[in-house]
């Protein structure tokens, strides 16, 4: 529930609104009586107020109930497997990396999305692999050599 303080017959008022569970940014909420004074002697019109949901900076909604977060990943965390940490909305949660793990596979935490009880959604870890930077003369070669022994990843139609 949010307090509104809006000007109504040329006073301000204040009026509670409450916000619908999972309402999406753009959401018209018609709030019936208080809308401005009619010319004659009828009853006030109806408010329409459009939502603007600030994004979280962290968190993006996917849907009602589900919520997606980007994990960052080391090469080697995603290549080799690791366990690593990932926040969540009520806090942090271990999760286990597979080991050739790729960017933009998801990961559920099954129920720590949005929502309460049997509502609650899922959260999805979206793997980002960050490549490193500024690698040292020694690391980068043995990059090099590494990556001359791995098959191409682009094969198939339109990658010949």
């Amino acid at each position: 529930t949010e307090s509104l303080r809006i000007r109504r017959g040329g006073s301000m008022q204040t009026i509670d609104v409450k916000i619908p569970e999972a309402a999406a940014d753009g959401a018209k909420l018609r709030i019936r009586g208080a809308g401005a004074p009619s010319d004659g002697a009828g009853s006030p019109g109806d408010l329409i107020l459009t939502l603007k949901i600030k994004p979280h900076p962290i968190f993006r909604r996917e849907g009602a109930h589900d919520v997606a977060v980007d994990l960052p990943l080391t090469i080697v965390e995603a290549t080799l497997g690791a366990k690593v940490t990932a926040p969540t909305l009520d806090g942090s949660a271990q999760l286990t990396i597979p080991p050739g793990t790729s960017s933009g596979q998801r990961l559920r935490l099954k129920g720590q999305g949005a929502g309460a009880n049997a509502k609650a959604g899922d959260l999805y870890a979206v793997i980002r692999i960050v490549a490193p930077k500024n690698l040292a003369g020694a690391d980068r070669d043995t990059l090099a050599d590494l990556g001359k022994k791995l098959p191409s990843p682009r094969t198939g139609p339109g990658w010949e």
